[in-house]
């Protein structure tokens, strides 16, 4: 059974289990530690880089409206759906007439990043910008534009305006947690080793045995404690020698006159003395 934390939140608690041994304790704690500054790292790493993040992606859907427009105009009339089709084919751009009975899914509110890039936007193509998550079914970022007085909406991949988080850069993030939990768990156990050696040794002492001498090596305290606790056995051990001699002196010095006494009762002629 560990031992049981109580923490308190207002006025409710909470019960947390810890092991019982330090080298639990200290990997625990390690690991708590190890994950909290992960993300706090990872937390601060997005805050810095969601503005120029933002001003990115709404950088490359202006473009891409701005540039999908200019071609639009350009083109022959009879040409325009020609143009439609490679552009969807070439560069990924849907572009299609804006009706009155599409089906419009609005936006996620989530991540802030990108209601952050539709007001960007929106200062550069014109308030009546519009944008949805998904039209008639179609899922992409769909954004709006005129062409005189004819809307157009133009589809773009999700995933070339927010640039996900790569497969890569997890395993590698991986790999680094990995080895950070190695780590701790390598230190935990560098600091938990020399108390137990100590442990067993003081039960074997508690026992009547002497212990082999503990390695003094390691953190200055641990030396500190190997070097006194060493001592004391050692101490320990003369006084049990010098006891033991002081013991075998007594019980010499006990034994001559008893020996002497004995026989001189049995070379006496008194036969009580002789049988007492």
């Amino acid at each position: 059974m560990g031992t049981w934390l109580c923490v308190c939140a207002g006025r409710s608690q909470i019960l947390i289990a810890l092991p019982r041994t330090l080298l639990a304790r200290s990997f625990m704690l390690i690991f708590v530690l190890i994950v909290l500054s992960l993300a706090a790292s990872v937390a601060i790493i997005r805050h810095v880089e969601q503005e120029p993040r933002t001003r990115q992606m709404a950088q490359l859907v202006v473009s891409a409206i701005n540039l999908t427009r200019a071609a639009v105009l350009s083109a022959a009339p009879e040409w325009r759906g020609a143009l439609l089709v490679e552009l969807a084919e070439t560069e990924g751009l849907r572009v299609q007439m804006a009706d009155a009975n599409d089906g419009l899914k609005p936006l996620p509110d989530y991540p802030p990043q990108l209601q952050m890039m539709v007001e960007k936007v929106r200062d550069s193509l014109g308030g009546n910008t519009r944008f949805a998550a998904e039209r008639n079914g179609v899922e992409a970022l769909w954004v709006s534009f005129f062409i005189g007085n004819e809307e157009f909406w133009v589809a773009l991949p999700r995933e070339r305006i927010e640039h996900p988080v790569s497969q890569v850069l997890l395993v590698w993030g991986g790999v680094v947690l990995l080895l950070a939990l190695l780590g701790a768990y390598f230190i935990a156990r560098q600091v938990a080793r020399p108390l137990k050696q100590l442990a067993q040794a003081a039960q074997q002492v508690g026992h009547g045995e002497m212990p082999q001498p503990l390695p003094e090596q390691g953190a200055q305290e641990i030396v500190a404690v190997s070097r006194a606790f060493n001592q004391m056995s050692a101490d320990l051990a003369s006084n049990e020698r010098e006891r033991a001699l002081v013991l075998a002196g007594i019980s010499h010095d006990l034994r001559t006159p008893l020996t002497r006494v004995r026989l001189a009762a049995e070379l006496s002629a008194d036969e009580s003395l002789r049988d007492g």
